[in-house]
């Protein structure tokens, strides 16, 4: 049968009660069990050639016809019937028919189950029959023998010769009346009989008995007729027997009633299911009383009839017994009809049973109810099962409908306690590494459990053999204990004495032969309460643990479903989406809406769709498929590049697919593409000589570009023995030899280089950068070298000159050195003498206004003025040519500088300025630099001044200093509000002395911007701005990160 159906092969291989599965339409027989065969009497080969209506009586055909004409039309499909069925061997017998619609590889069949109807109630109800057709036959004898109605004959006593019969012994015997009249009663009678017969015979014809007999006669055909024969002899005057006058009577039927009555009587005394007899009334209490009871009710419920005769049946009942059962009894009992329930009832010993009775009214001759009988069967084990089975079906849809473990446990531990009343139930799992077995779920279901989990909430796990879970765990098999508040085993004694639990019971759940987990149950009630559901709990042992097991991997497939970083999905046949996880939802950016129920063309790139729905025919058609790409669009335009698996249920109409994002390989892919024709084309163009060689089979292949190194006449493919005679510079090629050898040789080098000389055509030396590539196998051993030779001629002709050259600049150098040297002295003695003069041109001018100032006129105080500012301003040319002389000289070290604390001496050193003009100067966290501490200094200081000196009057000034880090460097920035700068001036103002106002307008020189432009590029940066006229201005400049930078630790 098909996976889908459920697997009933156990049940119907396995049944004691004749199974066979036959087509619905042809009722062909397809399948038979054992249990038929043997009850049937047919082989299993003859079986198969027959059809339903070979094993049905002629008479029940139609209906046969009828009711499988109704059940291919309902969706029904559970059927019951009673048919008459025949056996092999022609016997006829009442059979009771259920059965179940199944799909037979493919066939609508119908799985039966038979049952013969021979059961207790039907032969009491035939031992009744039989009574009154007995009484029946009597009486129809007696008619019969009165109105002589009888076999009668004369018989010659001498010899036992027939002499006169009438016709009735012609249908008693089967012969003919001139038949009999040839015969003697000795050939009549069965030989088993003669010597009786003729025993009884011989005394009645003496006169000493009378003859009464009862014997059988063969009958012309050879069957056997029973007979009751009276003979009354005719004698003469002395007595003698002179005829013999026989009536005779046909008791054959009452000889069979009688057997019949008695293996009825040894079948009620002899059977399993007990018999009861009561009184027809009274109904209302204490009811009828008990008359008869069998053995077999004696061993079901353990009272002997002594014990129950003159009772009432409802000793038997008792608190659980069931009520809306009995009052249906009752109401029938009061209607004198036939009842049949099932009920719990009490054994002596009180311990319950589970009981299926009918019971039946009987009347008398007159029609009146006199009594009642029932037949009663102990259905515990049958009842038993189909609890468990209604239990096992609640526990498999509380793992179905839950999503999660826990979940699931919960309802289980739920449907446990409603089932048994039990007032808690736990489930215990081992951990990941078995070393505790820990609490998944409880459900306190009684006032009692509440109180037991408030005094033990703490206790969540046990170690192994470490209370009943850890001891269940060690052992694997169910253990019960009694008075658990007593037991120190049971490490929550105190919360089960504080609760009042009594008794507790551990099952190992085993998956595997493994516990993979522990049902632990509690109750309040006695030992014998829990005791008689160990075998219950037992049966299902491998099925919680298997559920367990199955949910946990169920609940990990669905984590990695929803984690898995490619897209999984459901497809039908139709190709709609109909289940797709949450990676491949994301990946599309479809919502699930957007994307389930679906078709795929509706995501696909236009230009594989043809491709795409051919993928999806082969599917349909059973085929797999491995690795088929096709473009997909995205909610966002995007396209992307997937690569699918898929296999296909053709059963269910459904597609398995998962599918690789690989639009980064394909990418990558078009790129080596694009890498390899160019570097097809570039060793087409390139001025190297690209070699192989094939180590193993010592061939030497090279390009067309070793013409370029040894002439046109260069040798393309060669013997690698050939290869070393070659145009090798004779001082060079041992070592070039050596040198290969030995990397060859070494299985941990893979590259080879060198540099020689060869000599071209002309007989010129051509100097060659050579390298390969060592191919190897497993082993480690060379196979293969692949290289290229590359003309580095030029550049060797250029490291010569540059190693002249270089030779030259360190001599030009040195000159240089002397010089600046040279310079620097006289700057040093020029600025000191040219200041002399200027300070006595100063000196004379102040005293010639202090002694003669009354007597010179406003002209000549303004050309003292001209000439004392002449002289200021020149001194002041002097010094920043000095300093603009030293900016460069590094002479001290690198430190770190916080531009922070730099910002900070800076705010201090000008407090006044920045007070009189309303400065505002904002700052970011600024970094620490490891640079020279005087040259960045000078440079802020250089560039807010500037800030603070180009503002526009009447205007509050503001200054921002921020920094942006990159990898190699930090970019300070210092931005104003002022007048701006024009960018036709932007290279200008960084030259010395070059000013864009007049003195009037702004002081200074015009060096400040070249001292700062020199101290950044000596520090190896660069300085640059952006302005805009009117607007302000902003200076850039960078500083490298010579050594470690980093901000300071209060930064935001």
């Amino acid at each position: 049968m098909k996976k889908s159906q459920p697997d009933f092969s156990i049940l119907f291989y396995g049944s004691h009660l004749p199974c066979w599965s036959y087509a619905l339409h042809s009722l062909s027989i397809l399948d038979v069990n054992q249990a038929a065969i043997d009850f049937y009497g047919y082989s299993k080969k003859e079986f198969l050639q027959l059809t339903l209506k070979d094993l049905c009586s002629k008479e029940d055909i139609l209906k046969l016809e009828a009711d499988h004409a109704d059940l291919e039309k309902s969706t029904d499909r559970v059927y019951s019937s009673i048919f008459t069925q025949q056996k092999k061997n022609g016997k006829r017998i009442r059979m009771k028919v259920d059965g179940h619609k199944v799909d037979y590889h493919g066939i609508t069949s119908l799985l039966v189950v038979c049952q013969p109807l021979t059961d207790e109630k039907e032969q009491i109800q035939i031992l009744i029959e039989s009574e009154e057709a007995l009484r029946e036959s009597e009486e129809k004898f007696r008619t019969i023998f009165e109105i002589a109605s009888l076999g009668i004959a004369q018989v010659d006593p001498s010899n036992g010769q027939i002499i006169l019969v009438n016709a009735f012994y012609e249908s008693i015997t089967g012969y003919t009346i001139e038949e009999l009249l040839k015969m003697t009663f000795v050939e009549l009678t069965h030989p088993d009989d003669r010597e009786k017969d003729w025993e009884v015979f011989s005394k009645a014809m003496r006169g000493e008995v009378e003859y009464r007999n009862v014997k059988r006669y063969l009958k012309k055909d050879g069957s056997i007729v029973w007979v009751r024969l009276h003979l009354a002899f005719i004698r003469d005057r002395k007595g003698n027997p002179t005829r013999t006058v026989a009536i005779c009577e046909d008791i054959t039927a009452q000889k069979e009633e009688e057997q019949h009555m008695k293996l009825l009587k040894s079948v009620i005394t002899n059977t399993n299911d007990a018999i009861l007899i009561t009184e027809a009334e009274p109904f209302d209490e204490p009811g009828p009383r008990i008359i008869y009871v069998n053995e077999a009710f004696t061993k079901i419920t353990g009272y002997s009839a002594e014990e129950v005769i003159g009772k009432t049946p409802r000793i038997l009942q008792g608190p659980n017994s069931d009520k809306a059962e009995l009052a249906r009894l009752s109401r029938a009992l009061r209607n004198w009809e036939t009842c049949e329930i099932t009920t719990i009832n009490y054994k002596k010993n009180g311990e319950e049973f589970w009981i299926n009775f009918s019971v039946s009214p009987v009347a008398n001759e007159n029609g009146w109810y006199t009594h009642w009988i029932a037949i009663e069967r102990d259905v515990t084990e049958q009842k038993q099962k189909e609890i468990e089975k209604e239990l096992l079906g609640k526990i498999s849809l509380n793992f179905s409908i839950e999503n999660d473990l826990p979940s699931s446990a919960y309802q289980v531990c739920r449907t446990i306690c409603e089932f048994g009343k039990f007032d808690f139930a736990e489930l215990w799992l081992p951990n990941l590494e078995n070393s505790h077995i820990q609490l998944l779920a409880n459900e306190p279901t009684t006032p009692n459990a509440e109180i037991f989990y408030k005094w033990s909430k703490d206790v969540t796990s046990f170690g192994l053999a470490e209370g009943l879970p850890g001891m269940v765990w060690l052992k694997k098999t169910s253990i019960l204990w009694n008075d658990i508040r007593k037991k120190d085993d049971f490490i929550r004694k105190m919360a089960a004495e504080k609760a009042g639990i009594q008794t507790a019971l551990g099952i190992p759940l085993l998956f595997n032969e493994k516990v993979v987990g522990v049902l632990l149950i509690g109750s309040k009630r006695e030992l014998k309460y829990l005791k008689k559901y160990v075998n219950v709990f037992e049966q299902l042992e491998q099925f919680i643990g298997s559920e367990i097991s199955r949910k946990k991997l169920e609940n990990d497939l669905n984590h990695l479903y929803q984690t898995i970083p490619d897209i999984m999905c459901l497809v039908d046949f139709k190709g709609r989406f109909l289940k797709m996880n949450k990676a491949g939802i994301k990946l599309l950016g479809f919502s699930e809406e957007e994307l389930l129920f679906h078709s795929f063309d509706e995501f696909i790139h236009p230009d594989d769709k043809n491709i795409s729905e051919n993928e999806l025919n082969r599917l349909i058609r059973g085929e797999t498929t491995y690795k088929f790409e096709n473009r997909y669009i995205t909610k966002g335009g995007d396209v992307i590049w997937l690569t699918w698996t898929c296999n296909s249920v053709l059963e269910e109409g459904l597609i398995y697919a998962t599918a690789k994002d690989i639009t980064e390989k394909k990418l990558s892919d078009e790129k080596i593409i694009l890498a390899n024709e160019r570097f097809e084309m570039v060793t087409k163009a390139t001025n190297d000589a690209i070699w192989d060689w094939d180590v193993a089979n010592k061939n030497f292949y090279r390009s067309h570009g070793i013409n370029k190194f040894f002439g046109v006449d260069a040798v393309k493919l060669m013997k690698d023995e050939h290869f070393w005679k070659d145009k090798f510079h004779p001082s060079d090629l041992p070592k070039i030899q050596e040198s290969v050898e030995r990397s060859i040789a070494d299985p941990l080098c893979d590259r080879w280089e060198m540099e020689y000389r060869v000599f071209n055509e002309k007989d010129e030396t051509v100097y060659v950068m050579d390298r390969g590539l060592i191919v190897r196998d497993k082993k480690g051993k060379a196979v293969r070298m692949v290289g290229a030779m590359t003309d580095i001629t030029e550049r060797k002709n250029f490291e010569q000159k540059l190693l002249e050259l270089n030779n030259s600049l360190k001599k030009h150098a040195h000159e240089l050195e002397l010089t600046n040297e040279q310079l620097e002295q006289f700057a040093f003695i020029a600025s000191h003498d040219l200041q002399e003069p200027l300070r006595m041109i100063s000196s004379f001018l102040d005293q010639l206004k202090r002694r003669y100032g009354d007597a010179l006129d406003k002209k000549g105080h303004q050309y003292i003025h001209f000439a004392t500012d002449g002289a200021n301003r020149m001194k002041q040319i002097i010094l920043d040519l000095l300093e603009y002389s030293r900016v460069g000289k590094l002479s001290e070290s690198m430190e770190e500088v916080n531009m922070n604390e730099l910002l900070e001496d800076y705010l201090v050193l000008r407090r006044k300025l920045i007070s009189e003009k309303s400065v505002k100067i904002k700052s970011q966290q600024l970094p620490k630099l490891t640079t020279f501490k005087v040259p960045l200094t000078q440079t802020m200081h250089s560039l807010i001044d500037n800030a603070i000196k180009y503002s526009n009057d009447g205007q509050p000034v503001h200054i921002e200093l921020f920094a942006e880090e990159s990898d190699d460097f930090w970019r300070i920035s210092v931005k104003d509000n002022g007048i701006g700068i024009d960018p036709k001036f932007f290279e200008k103002i960084f030259t010395i002395f070059q000013r864009l106002h007049n003195r009037e307008q702004y002081e200074g020189t015009g060096i400040g911007l070249s001292i700062a432009k020199k101290n950044v590029e000596s520090c190896g940066g660069k300085i640059w701005l952006e302005s805009i006229l009117g607007m302000g201005s902003t200076f850039h400049f960078t500083i490298p990160k010579i050594a470690i930078t980093k901000r300071s630790n209060d930064q935001p």
